[in-house]
């Protein structure tokens, strides 16, 4: 794992690759240098981007493809990429085969193009298929995996029984 980040702080300056690819490119990085985090904020990896000099595309835009452009949930547009995957707090990490995706997005890629990278940072490609299957057996068996259990501490109204005894009062008169 030295090697790839070492791969990053030598040679990666001003890579020049577009936002989609320096995205995927920062979130991989994050990933393994926080093998135990399941996601990250957008901001963080919008911070990746630009701490490693990855893309010359401009903040905006660069925000634009975490929280769109490449996000597998999101409806496509422009593209199809499939680059992220949205967690329920918000945050982002790697797409990985089987994660669900809006329609649109069929098909759209999900790693940038071997002849896309520079030959110095291409075997962050085969560090993904490890890391894709590592991860899939960590959230074997998590509440990652039950829709239901995902909603868990995301209530944000207060107390959940006061709540629904106030929203049931009255209610027996109720057509």
């Amino acid at each position: 794992m030295h090697t790839l980040l070492h791969s990053i702080q030598g040679n990666a300056v001003n890579a020049g690759l577009t936002a989609a690819d320096a995205v995927w490119l920062a979130t991989a990085i994050l990933h393994s240098q926080h093998p135990d985090d399941l996601g990250f904020s957008p901001i963080h990896i919008r911070d990746q981007v630009f701490m490693y000099e990855l893309t010359k595309a401009q903040p905006r835009t660069v925000y634009q493809h975490i929280v769109q452009h490449v996000t597998a949930s999101q409806p496509a547009n422009p593209n199809r990429r499939r680059m992220l995957t949205e967690l329920p707090n918000g945050y982002r990490r790697l797409y990985i085969e089987g994660d669900a995706f809006h329609p649109s997005r069929e098909g759209g890629q999900s790693t940038p193009k071997v002849e896309d990278l520079p030959r110095d940072l291409r075997r962050w490609l085969p560090w993904y298929e490890q890391w894709s299957k590592d991860h899939l057996s960590k959230l074997s068996g998590s509440p990652m995996d039950d829709p239901l259990e995902r909603l868990a501490g995301t209530w944000t109204f207060g107390d959940a029984d006061s709540y629904l005894r106030e929203m049931r009062d009255g209610w027996e008169g109720r057509p």
